[in-house]
Parts: C-alpha cells; sequence; structure tokens
C-alpha cells in the first residue's frame, strides 16, 4: 500500500438466497451465473476503486446466510469499515427479517458505514416489501440487480467515496 492508498474491509450480510454472492461476482468480475452455490462460511474478494485519485482497496467479505446471526458473526464483522445489508425484493418474509440482521450488527460494530441494499429488481417486486424496505432506517439505501448490472458498481463506489472522505476527516 502506498501513501495514496486505503484498505477497507466490507461485509455483506442477509439471508442465505438474497444474492450476495451474486453481487460480488458481478462487482469484482463482472459476471453473472444462474446457478445458486451457497457460501460456506465466509469468502473474500477483493477489487480496488480509485476515488480522487486515491487507490481504495475493497476487501469483500460475503457471509453465508446461515452464518449472518450466529456467534461466528462478531468474528466476520470485526474490522469491518462498511457493512451491506442484503435483501431481496421479491422476498416479504426476508425484507420482514431484514431488521434483525441490522440490529444485530450495530450490535457488534463500532460506526461502521451502513449501506442497505435490496436486490432482484429486476424481477417482479413484492410490493410490501418495497415498502418495509423504504421504512429501513439507513440512509445509504441501493435497488440492485446483480444479474442485470443495476447499481452494483456504484453502490460499491459510493463506499470507496465513504471510506476516502472518512480518511481525509481523521
Amino acid at each position: 500500500m502506498t501513501e495514496h492508498s486505503l484498505r477497507a474491509k466490507v461485509v455483506l450480510t442477509g439471508r442465505s438466497g438474497v444474492g450476495k454472492t451474486s453481487l460480488v461476482r458481478r462487482y469484482v468480475s463482472d459476471e453473472f451465473s444462474e446457478r445458486h452455490v451457497e457460501t460456506v462460511g465466509v469468502r473474500v474478494e477483493k477489487r480496488t476503486e480509485i476515488v480522487n485519485g486515491i487507490h481504495v482497496e475493497l476487501m469483500v467479505w460475503d457471509v453465508a446466510g446461515e452464518m449472518s446471526l450466529t456467534s461466528l458473526q462478531q468474528v466476520y464483522l470485526s474490522g469491518a469499515v462498511a457493512i451491506v445489508y442484503v435483501a431481496d425484493g421479491t422476498d416479504l418474509e426476508c425484507v420482514a427479517g431484514y431488521q434483525s440482521y441490522i440490529d444485530s450488527c450495530r450490535a457488534i460494530l463500532d460506526d461502521p458505514f451502513e449501506v442497505a441494499l435490496l436486490n432482484k429488481i429486476d424481477l417482479p417486486p413484492d410490493e410490501r416489501a418495497l415498502e418495509l424496505f423504504e421504512e429501513v432506517d439507513i440512509a445509504d439505501r441501493w435497488k440492485a440487480s446483480a444479474k442485470a448490472g443495476t447499481s452494483v458498481q456504484a453502490c460499491f463506489q459510493s463506499i470507496a467515496a465513504y471510506i476516502v472522505k472518512r480518511h481525509e476527516n481523521i
């Protein structure tokens, strides 16, 4: 790392099947696969963004859905600068349980940058799920599609911009 570079841990959390792995794959490799492969434990990918001439290496942690609310959560969340709470916009039950992920992570993390991301907007949405998503108490909200690529890059670029701004204010 040079003096004009930063490294930050970004954690994606949410229920199994919401598309966390697909979002990471779209962001890192600009690829999408229809095949669902369950993440076991955690998978870490990285990509560098350049913000105001500063290289920001995002270490993106894709945490398995079933592990997101277990005792291992504290280990996976430790050191995270940003957390992306992912929900499936076609699944009312998923969005209804969204706040529990947020509350659980807030109990562990010390003031991370929080992002609410509603995935699968390329599919017909559950209207009530959309309403519940708008009620989530997080200012940085994104509606995205890992399949179509909609808003995925922009979301991670906003995280990198936050990291640079935070670093400049230290």
